[in-house]
């Protein structure tokens, strides 16, 4: 992240130490990573549900639902919000958001990297037949076999999807 100026008095800062700036009236500010929430929808013959970016970063790549949390929200009050923005999906067509797990990413956008705090939660569709209506950074979704997926040939394009998939491959072969 490029910081130049503080956001308190507008004079020039100087980086202390990655993510922390100060400035020549002693001002400290803190950029911190971005927290993001993230779902692994998982259905009654063990696929996931993978959806396909539409837009950068990583777009075409294969990812999760999910996205940053809005000011004052919770990890699943954004995951819940980000199912709905994404996918259409609301709270009572999949089961209760349970922690799977979390990581740290680099995010590029803009031509600026920023870290995110991804945690991911995982959730079962309580129909197969479950209507999905990609949106938003959503270009498709599809279901896809645990089996079938090889995490080196898809290659998400974050380290919360790795992690998440290989966890999941673990508990279900």
């Amino acid at each position: 992240m490029e910081v130049n100026f503080c956001r308190r008095c507008g004079t020039k800062v100087t980086q202390k130490s990655p993510g922390i700036y100060t400035c020549a009236q002693g001002h400290e500010l803190f950029y911190d990573a971005s927290p993001a929430g993230i779902c692994l929808l998982i259905n009654s013959r063990d696929e996931i549900l993978m959806v396909v970016r539409s837009c950068t970063p990583a777009k075409g790549k294969l990812d999760l639902p999910g996205g940053f949390l809005d000011f004052a929200e919770t990890y699943e009050e954004a995951t819940t919000r980000e199912l709905r923005e994404e996918l259409g999906l609301e709270p009572h067509m999949y089961s209760e958001l349970t922690f799977l797990c979390d990581a740290v990413d680099l995010y590029e956008y803009q031509d600026e990297t920023k870290f995110g705090l991804p945690v991911v939660f995982m959730a079962q569709v309580k129909s197969d037949d479950v209507q999905l209506t990609p949106h938003d950074d959503v270009g498709a979704a599809k279901w896809m076999a645990i089996g079938d997926i090889d995490i080196r040939q898809i290659d998400p394009g974050f380290n919360a999807v790795r992690k998440a998939l290989h966890i999941m491959q673990r508990r279900l072969q």
